[in-house]
């Protein structure tokens, strides 16, 4: 029986955990509790750890601020103070989720305002972690003896804050009391063993409503009322119970706490006091208020019998049926979906109603019995076949699908990937997101058509793999199925770039015509090591190429703009490809997470063999190497000759501007010789 009980412990979560997922977003998108007005939350978060937004003159006359500012953690009087602060101000209760395991300075006082107001005051225990590890019940961690010397398990002024998560790791479930078997073994209790209260239950009792606690240890979900992004239980900073303006005006002289039960605990990230649940993150503190929140209103959530479960998966397999025998196969599939949807409205509505139903399964039971009629999906899939090779190599190189066809063993069937040294090709629309907002839709769509057809036939042209369409922007690669060697590769992606770039003004010339919006463009091209291979699932794949090369490509891309050319090459490229193109420098790129500048260039034209550079380059790059030996005036005498050879040049009035600048204000000692922009 024990055995039967274990394996159904074990075996069950992990058969909910996808239902469970899906129980969580029907919760988020039900009704939340209404807040019961006599709960408030007192953080103890970043501005009462620092109070830094406190004047000196405010703590001067604040003894309990005075502490507070000495030092974090706080001394232990600090809390005696805050008890006696709010119990006097006609507090119900005063819950500290807090456990104080470690003696600490001011025990003494604390614990003798806990003794004195033990009657309405709680502190947090904890079932030991090691113990629900191990499978050894042994006792309660308690508070330290400086502050409840007996330290004994049953004393009514703890609580425990264990929360237990399921098997994903979030709580969606609380247990009001617990023996020591139930929470270190998760087994029933042994007979006569002792109970412990939570700190919400606790909290509870000591405001005198203990005739609310519901009975029982069974888990229960409950209904939020702050997720922690609606933020009705709000809370407030603890110190500023001690600040004067913040009693008076706020507090209205301790009036407002007058009939309330006050939470004090550990408030924002940096307290590592947070619980993932249903709603993400939340501060421990917040859970339990809305524990709290849940018994003064009654309101819990009831999970559904497994009869009531196995009916709803029942009525999505006979729908399921029901669609696929009656309705052909584009409509059957939109009702489904649709059906799909209803079953999981209704379950937000059961919810709102106080109920919780498997969602998961039904609507798994809908798809899987409509995969009984597929049959029809097949036979089309087989009068399409003869048409796949040529609609996949619409979108996909001539080259994958050759090698998808002829070597299916290769790395595009396999998940391991491989490195290969590959020429990588960024291409992005500039200023696509404001053309989208004022340009027709279908004339659009039509110019982009025109565009990507265009483009991707050059990379074709050009023995390119295209690897995607990234929204505008297109990537390709080569040597990631078969290479040429090194130079070849980085040519053959240079040249595919020349190409791009003058096909795009053919284009405009057309679309000018045609009264289009005239289309402009940057590319950044780059050489290394990147991993090639398939990524993806195991329902979808997508041969790719990922790695640092690939990066650093797009963001050459990216950097044409503040360049001012349409083509940048990274400085693994330039030794490849410098004698079939004339190469110009563009100058030193500081990319994101790099210590080093990146040495970039951009690309004129192709070159002949023996084809010197144009005078107007010669003068540029020898201005380009005397600014960077930080020869500024003889930079400056070269590239005003390169000028007048080549006036209106963006990047040599940039260097002529930055080396006279230069002159007047000299960079300091480690400058690297990475070009400022001051224009755009």
């Amino acid at each position: 029986m024990m055995l039967l009980y274990t394996m159904s412990s074990v075996v069950l979560p992990i058969i909910r955990k996808p239902d469970s997922s899906m129980q969580d977003m029907v919760m988020q998108l039900g009704r939340r509790a209404e807040t019961d007005s006599r709960l408030y939350f007192l953080a103890i978060d970043g501005s009462a750890s620092t109070l830094n937004g406190v004047s000196k003159e405010e703590i001067a006359e604040s003894p309990a601020l005075q502490r507070m500012k000495k030092v974090f953690p706080w001394n232990r009087d600090v809390y005696s103070l805050i008890i006696e602060r709010l119990l006097g101000a006609g507090a119900l209760a005063v819950v500290f989720d807090i456990t104080f395991e470690e003696a600490r300075e001011g025990d003494e006082q604390f614990a003798e305002a806990l003794e004195r107001y033990g009657s309405k005051v709680v502190v947090g225990c904890n079932f030991p972690e090691s113990d629900r590890i191990t499978g050894v019940a042994t006792s309660m961690v308690m508070p330290t003896t400086t502050l409840l010397p007996a330290g004994d398990p049953e004393d009514p002024r703890t609580g425990y804050v264990t929360v237990w998560p399921d098997i994903d790791g979030k709580v969606r479930r609380v247990c009001f009391q617990r023996t020591l078997m139930e929470a270190s073994m998760n087994l029933p209790p042994l007979p006569g063993e002792t109970s412990y209260e939570s700190l919400p239950v606790r909290g509870i009792r000591k405001a005198g409503l203990a005739n609310l606690i519901p009975e029982g240890s069974q888990p229960r979900m409950f209904r939020y009322a702050d997720d922690g992004t609606t933020r009705t239980l709000e809370p407030k900073s603890v110190y500023e119970i001690f600040l004067r303006s913040s009693w008076e005006n706020t507090f209205h002289s301790g009036e407002f706490f007058k009939g309330k039960i006050v939470m004090v605990g550990p408030e924002g990230n940096s307290n590592k006091d947070m619980i993932p649940t249903t709603f993400g993150m939340i501060a421990g503190a917040l859970l339990h208020l809305n524990v709290m929140n849940a018994i003064l209103k009654n309101d819990f959530i009831t999970e559904a019998p497994l009869n009531i479960n196995l009916l709803c998966i029942a009525f999505g397999g006979v729908m399921a049926a029901l669609l696929g025998w009656f309705i052909e196969l584009v409509p059957r599939m939109i009702l489904l979906v649709l059906t799909g949807a209803a079953l999981f409205g209704a379950a937000v509505l059961i919810f709102n109603a106080g109920y919780v139903v498997s969602v998961f399964f039904p609507v798994m039971a809908l798809a899987t019995s409509g995969g009984v009629f597929s049959l029809a999906e097949h036979l089309l899939e087989r009068q399409e076949r003869a048409k796949l090779r040529k609609t996949f190599e619409r979108y996909v190189s001539r080259d994958v699908v050759k090698e998808l066809v002829d070597n299916p063993n290769t790395v595009l069937d396999s998940f391991v990937g491989v490195r290969k040294s590959i020429a990588i090709l960024f291409s992005d629309v500039r200023g696509f997101t404001t053309l989208t907002e004022s340009a027709d839709a279908s004339a659009l769509v039509t110019q982009l058509n025109e565009y990507f057809t265009e483009m991707v036939r050059i990379v074709f042209e050009h023995h390119g793999t295209l690897d995607k369409f990234i929204g505008d922007a297109v990537m390709a690669h080569w040597g990631s199925i078969a290479t040429k060697g090194p130079d070849i590769d980085a040519q053959r992606s240079v040249s595919t770039a020349l190409h791009m770039s003058r096909a795009l003004v053919k284009l405009n010339e057309d679309w000018k015509r045609r009264g289009m919006t005239e289309i402009h463009f940057g590319i950044g091209i780059n050489f290394g090591e990147a991993i090639v291979g398939n990524l993806g699932s195991t329902e979808k794949l997508e041969f790719t190429a990922i790695g640092d090369p690939v990066n650093v490509a797009s963001r050459l891309e990216g950097a044409t703009k503040q360049f001012h050319v349409e083509l940048l090459i990274g400085e693994e490229m330039e030794p490849l490809v410098r004698n079939a193109f004339i190469v110009r420098t563009a100058g030193l790129l500081r990319l994101k997470g790099k210590t080093r500048p990146t040495e970039v260039f951009t690309v004129l034209t192709e070159r002949a063999a023996g084809e010197a550079l144009p005078e107007w380059l010669a003068f540029y790059e020898e201005g380009i190497r005397l600014y960077r030996a930080r020869e500024f005036q003889a930079a400056a005498a070269v590239l005003q000759k390169a000028i007048v050879l080549k006036p209106g040049d963006w990047l040599n009035e940039e260097y002529l501007r930055a080396s006279q600048d230069f002159l007047v204000n000299p960079p300091p000692a480690d400058w690297d010789g990475v070009l400022i922009m001051t224009t755009k």
